[in-house]
């Protein structure tokens, strides 16, 4: 069939490839983008929160990667970092951050918990509390107000990872 066609797969892979190499002779401008994403929003294909606004105001953000790049920011932070810090880091207005940080958390099996404003890992509690084992080792006693002022945690939690 294919030779009655006058066609053979190989030649059309390579005019596949070529097709794919080749540049596009029409581009679109940002407003056009913009215009494209709000009739899909218009149109139902994109729902309002699929695709975020970034707080440059040029680009547009998945909910997904979003929860990557926060996800990312705290292991890059050591496994501590302050909410208010996130729009900063990752480009995207505080409320959309704190929505993925609840999904975080919540998908986490405790292993990620807001505290007073800020994300803790429970890898960043375990190294707290080895830093304090090691110090009580030496000193043979610790003040649990001195722990949490030098950690800048409450004392509830200190005691707790204690």
């Amino acid at each position: 069939m294919e030779a009655a066609l006058g066609l053979d797969l190989g030649s059309l892979l390579s005019q596949l490839t070529a097709t794919q190499q080749a540049q596009s002779a029409a581009k679109l401008s940002e407003r056009n983008v913009v215009e494209l994403i709000n009739k899909l929003r218009q149109l139902g294909i994109l729902s309002e929160g699929e695709l975020l606004h970034t707080l440059n105001g040029k680009e547009y953000m998945t909910v997904e990667r979003l929860r990557a790049e926060v996800q990312k920011a705290l292991r890059q932070a050591g496994g501590r970092l302050a909410l208010v810090e996130l729009p900063t880091i990752v480009g995207v207005d505080l409320i959309h951050c704190e929505r993925q940080v609840a999904a975080i958390i919540a998908q986490s099996a405790g292993t990620v918990q807001e505290v007073n404003g800020e994300l803790i890992t429970t890898q960043y509690l375990d190294t707290i509390a080895s830093e304090i084992n090691d110090q009580l080792q030496e000193s043979g006693q610790i003040n649990v107000g001195e722990l949490a002022a030098q950690y800048g945690l409450a004392t509830e939690l200190v005691m707790n990872v204690v």
